[in-house]
């Protein structure tokens, strides 16, 4: 038995006792839990020291007599080399091949994709080149059947700002009217 094995009895044997001991079911039953864990480990551990096993830093079979404390690497040193996903990844088919947006890698797939941004440029696309707010905010919240708070006011005048121009204000509360850009038609 090696001397991880005989730590992790010892582990299991204290939380065994704390089961014992213990008043609740709930505490018991996970005291319980964690010897059995522990016995598990010094299984295992045994299974790993065993003769003709390999190490799991240098993977060099084990000769009688040599314990995991006398491998040649360090573990720092196992760390560096273990990169097991590099040949997955060179080997792997790119799976999105068939969407086109994906395939060419962007930076961000799925800016300007939004559900809001989608909602405006609909509005955009139906009222024609110029639109208000209310427009859009009757657009990007279809079901709502309060009125829009400002936070959904703030949203849509962002989205507004960041693919529209601002043409003026309309009478008679002030509401903007915004015109997509680059889209060519005057007032």
């Amino acid at each position: 038995m090696s001397s991880r094995s005989e730590r992790y009895l010892v582990n299991a044997e204290k939380c065994q006792q704390y089961a014992d001991a213990a008043d609740t079911a709930g505490t018991k039953s996970l005291y319980g839990m964690l010897a059995s864990q522990w016995r598990h480990l010094a299984e295992e551990a045994d299974r790993t020291d065993q003769i003709g096993s390999t190490c799991p830093r240098c993977g060099t079979r084990r000769s009688q007599g040599v314990r995991l404390s006398q491998c040649k690497k360090s573990p720092a040193e196992a760390r560096l080399e273990f990169r097991p996903n590099e040949a997955v990844r060179r080997e792997a088919p790119m799976i999105w091949e068939s969407y086109p947006n994906l395939a060419k890698r962007p930076h961000a797939p799925a800016k300007g994709r939004g559900r809001l941004q989608r909602q405006v440029r609909r509005a955009l696309i139906v009222h024609g080149p110029l639109v208000t707010t209310s427009q859009l905010l009757n657009w990007a919240y279809p079901r709502n059947r309060r009125r829009p708070t400002g936070w959904d006011h703030s949203k849509v005048m962002r989205i507004c700002a960041e693919h529209c121009d601002r043409v003026r204000r309309v009478p008679p509360h002030g509401t903007w009217l915004w015109r997509l850009r680059n889209s060519g038609d005057d007032d």
